[in-house]
């Protein structure tokens, strides 16, 4: 198994689906395999990886949502939301 490491900063524009979602519920996000749906824009770099797996998960101090953490994987279906709990 190979593992990438590193941070990019990506600023959506417009912002992404998933993170609007990700605000407005305040609970993770899940893309299984963005292959398999038109309903998010997937930014170029992550296709360019191989990523298809997606999960965003807020990040909160106080009770107020500060920001998103994201982890991508190439294996479809590797992300539920027990595990972002």
């Amino acid at each position: 198994m190979e593992f990438a490491q590193g941070q990019i900063r990506l600023r959506p524009n417009p912002p992404a689906q998933g993170s609007i979602m990700l605000f407005q519920t305040g609970a993770p996000v899940t893309i299984e395999d963005i292959r398999a749906t038109d309903e998010f824009r997937t930014p170029d770099l992550l296709r360019e990886h191989g990523v298809v797996a997606i999960i965003n998960v807020p990040v909160v101090i106080h009770g107020a949502t500060w920001g998103v953490l994201e982890a991508d994987s190439t294996q479809p279906g590797c992300f539920d939301n027990p595990f972002a709990a």
